[in-house]
């Protein structure tokens, strides 16, 4: 009898696995959290480490179709210690769902604020398919990564789909990475899938209303953070060689404040006021030598928002 009884109990419990496990669970379009973190090189020869933080801030209309903002913030440290300001971008990316499980990115940073969309993440995939050219193949191997494993993770309150994907390293290894519904890539919510830069990029946590996984602590987003940061602070082109744009957008009711650079070692090269809330800058940086410099928005005495250039000519 008691054989029965625990025999009943397993399957019970397994018939409830496999019917959360067939709950699709969309992308989050409010109250999401992501923190990822990974190593970084410092020069002339040290480690750095950096941790990297999205939030869903609000809604926008682009082409159409409603996106949910992310808003990033970026830290950066060599040898245990700051070597700038918090990064702080109040628009990083957009990103939508459709009703076919697909999840698309425009206005990314690191695309030059393109509005065409791309694809991030497909969730229709089933073992032995390869993963659509997407956003996140920065590997630039033209979607040859393939899904060998689905499986299911517990977050929060339910399983989820977990699907393993199968890619080929610089060094021409395989290895693998795992996409999760509703949550994005372990590598981050916008890392690559295979080799990254730094090699060790990784998602910290992941937090969606009640449900999450992982230690997740606002250490630079939080709501009053994103109601006083500036709107915008972003430059383009970046990297730079002879000139570049500078578009921002102060907190409500400011209309001056001072723009600053400095180089990596933190000098100050330059500083000048601005009196208006909002607009565009052109910076000549030709004359500047090659390296990372940073940018600094600073109203009434506070650096709200900083922002790295960097230099190649």
């Amino acid at each position: 009898m008691k054989k029965q009884i625990l025999l009943l109990i397993l399957l019970t419990a397994i018939i409830s696995a496999k019917a959360q496990f067939n709950v699709y669970h969309p992308f989050p379009d409010s109250n999401a959290f992501w923190m990822e973190g990974g190593n970084h090189f410092c020069p002339p020869s040290s480690d750095g480490a950096y941790t990297l933080e999205y939030m869903i801030r609000a809604d926008t209309t682009i082409n159409g179709h409603i996106y949910q903002i992310l808003s990033e913030g970026d830290w950066d440290q060599c040898n245990g210690f700051p070597i700038a300001p918090l990064v702080y971008y109040a628009k990083a990316a957009c990103i939508r769902e459709d009703t076919g499980k697909l999840v698309y990115i425009c206005c990314a940073l690191n695309y030059t604020r393109d509005s065409t969309e791309q694809l991030l993440y497909d969730f229709n995939v089933k073992v032995g398919d390869r993963l659509p050219p997407n956003y996140l193949d920065q590997a630039g191997d033209g979607g040859n990564d393939t899904v060998t494993k689905i499986d299911s993770i517990w977050i929060g309150t339910s399983y989820r789909r977990q699907f393993t994907v199968k890619y080929i390293n610089w060094d021409g290894m395989v290895e693998y990475d795992s996409i999760v519904e509703g949550m994005g890539s372990w590598n981050g919510l916008l890392g690559p899938i295979g080799p990254s830069e730094f090699g060790d990029d990784r998602l910290k946590c992941f937090k969606h209303n009640n449900d999450s996984i992982g230690t997740c602590g606002y250490i630079y987003l939080n709501v009053n953070t994103v109601q006083k940061q500036p709107t915008q602070f972003s430059i383009y082109p970046n990297p730079a060689s002879s000139q570049t744009e500078i578009m921002y957008q102060l907190p409500t009711g400011e209309n001056t404040s001072i723009l600053k650079l400095y180089n990596e070692i933190g000098q100050l090269i330059s500083d000048q006021n601005i009196s208006s809330a909002k607009g565009t800058m052109n910076e000549d940086v030709s004359a500047l030598p090659n390296g990372i410099y940073y940018y600094t928005l600073s109203v009434n005495g506070v650096v709200e928002a900083t922002n790295k250039l960097v230099i190649i000519h």
